[in-house]
């Protein structure tokens, strides 16, 4: 089976936690798609429709590209 994959920044829980509550605040949570803070992330690839048999030779793959790069720093305002 396929499925709609992404390759993402997980973000900190507090972060997660206060952006979620933010954004109660501005839109109808009865209206918008809430999701829990430890789901939160920041989307940096959207990859489509990925086959569940090849996700762990790209993760590899993806884990092998990265190696000596550091992480991105993050930072929200506003």
């Amino acid at each position: 089976a396929a499925r709609r994959r992404f390759v993402g920044l997980a973000l900190p829980i507090e972060l997660a936690t206060e952006l979620r509550a933010a954004a109660d605040r501005v839109f109808d949570a009865a209206r918008w798609k809430r999701h829990e803070p430890r789901d939160l992330h920041v989307t940096l690839c959207f990859l489509g429709d990925v086959r569940d048999d090849t996700v762990e030779g790209l993760t590899h793959a993806l884990h092998a590209a990265l190696q000596g790069i550091r992480a991105p720093a993050l930072a929200v305002r506003g």
